[in-house]
């Protein structure tokens, strides 16, 4: 609903914005974007495995984790993935552990699962793009959180026990 009236507020047609979604689409996800009139704006594909995500994804303009309400204390794997692409992520979440993560990282933001929250971080990303800000994550923050440092940090917390 809030990409729909992203979309009506800027008149954007399917050559302007699409939404690619990876792996299956479920009958119940496809009657609401049919409903919603956005089957002309998706595209899909099959999951990326992770070590193909950044060749895949690197060039997308948005990143979506899209996270349901009871997920308070989750952090998809999927966002690590996303880290790697190098591309700008919109969390949808009410997890808001997530918040230090994107403040640390500058990759991105979370909002709640909110119409409003959400179209205010589309709004963003699409007036960051347009007005042509780099997307400057910070590349050592994003690197503390690549497989190499949360071994280590696996391991010696291993170590102790």
């Amino acid at each position: 609903e809030a990409y729909r009236a992203w979309l009506n507020k800027h008149s954007l047609t399917p050559q302007d914005s699409e939404l690619l979604m990876l792996g299956e689409i479920s009958e119940a996800d496809r009657a609401q974007l049919n409903a919603l009139n956005l089957t002309p704006h998706l595209s899909s594909a099959q999951p990326v495995p992770f070590t193909r995500a950044p060749e895949v994804l690197g060039h997308v303009d948005l990143l979506l984790d899209l996270m349901g309400p009871n997920h308070h204390m989750q952090i998809g794997g999927k966002l690590y993935d996303y880290l790697a692409c190098n591309r700008p992520i919109l969390s949808i979440s009410p997890n808001t552990e997530l918040d230090e993560l994107f403040s640390a990282t500058q990759a991105g933001e979370r909002v709640e699962l909110n119409t409003e929250a959400i179209i205010g971080a589309l709004e963003r990303a699409y007036n960051a793009k347009r007005e042509g800000h780099p997307f400057t994550p910070n590349a050592e923050a994003v690197h503390e959180l690549s497989a190499g440092p949360i071994t280590a940090q696996l391991a010696d917390i291993l170590r102790f026990l």
